[in-house]
């Protein structure tokens, strides 16, 4: 958490106002993967319910999904700031199964971070790991369903699986 890695509760709610403003002002340097919005629309018209479930603030997630115009495409967004949680605490992921009303077992979880792992692992979620190069711990790797580098990768693995139209 934030005050464990500032070690002083004093400190920390203007560590999180500078974090926070930081998001904000650097929001413009996300780009989404290429095509991106076109892997989304395909997914979503087979069927596939999509949510997002982030350890970013909700102000600044927003801000990074209506600069893309992405919003439409999820039907639940779950962030750092939602609950008291975090990740990889599995209680955003499991509100997020309960507010689409679908199973661990029927869920993929796609993410790009440990956390991701553990806390679909704790959800019960099979997990799509995305390296970006790195390479994770083998518990991590042991946990994860699938473990591809890239997003485009990953695209691959989901649309071989069916959508539930």
């Amino acid at each position: 958490t934030l005050l464990e890695m500032i070690g002083d509760e004093a400190g920390a709610g203007e560590a999180l106002r500078r974090l926070e403003s930081f998001g904000f002002s650097n929001a413009h340097l996300i780009r989404p993967f290429p095509k991106m919005r076109e892997m989304l629309a395909d997914l979503q018209a087979r069927g596939f319910k999509l949510a997002v479930w982030t350890g970013r603030d909700r102000a600044t997630t927003e801000a990074i999904m209506d600069m893309h115009d992405l919003t439409g495409f999820f039907a639940k967004v779950v962030c750092g700031d939602d609950l008291d949680t975090h990740k990889p605490h599995p209680d955003g992921l499991l509100s997020i199964l309960s507010s689409l009303s679908v199973s661990g077992e029927e869920t993929l979880l796609a993410g790009d971070a440990d956390v991701d792992v553990l806390g679909g692992d704790g959800a019960c979620v099979r997990t799509l790991l995305i390296r970006h190069g790195r390479d994770p711990d083998a518990a991590i790797l042991g946990k994860a369903w699938c473990v591809v580098d890239t997003p485009a990768e990953a695209y691959g693995v989901v649309r071989g699986l069916r959508g539930r139209a």
